[in-house]
């Protein structure tokens, strides 16, 4: 498995930092918690250990973001294609 930062995943999907937090709160984008410890992940149903787990990083599945930006830009194509048969 490849893993990426927060920062990068944001970069990659060309939202902010706080849309990836976002998502991952609602389980749209699984999350791993790096620390001393280790890496470990957090399900959609942990949230609250996101909201108070100390850590030294968030990382994300390269390709849970992959499959995200794909999604992502589907719907852009999908919005833009309605904008289309409005006008």
């Amino acid at each position: 498995m490849s893993v990426i930062t927060i920062q990068e995943a944001a970069k990659r999907l060309g939202v902010s930092k706080s849309k990836v937090l976002f998502w991952i709160r609602k389980g749209i984008l699984p999350a791993l918690i790096s620390s001393k410890q280790g890496v470990t992940s957090i399900a959609p149903d942990q949230e609250e250990l996101l909201a108070f787990t100390v850590c030294d990083e968030y990382l994300l599945d390269e390709a849970d973001v992959e499959e995200l930006a794909e999604e992502l830009a589907w719907l852009r194509v999908s919005e833009s294609a309605w904008h289309d048969v409005e006008e």
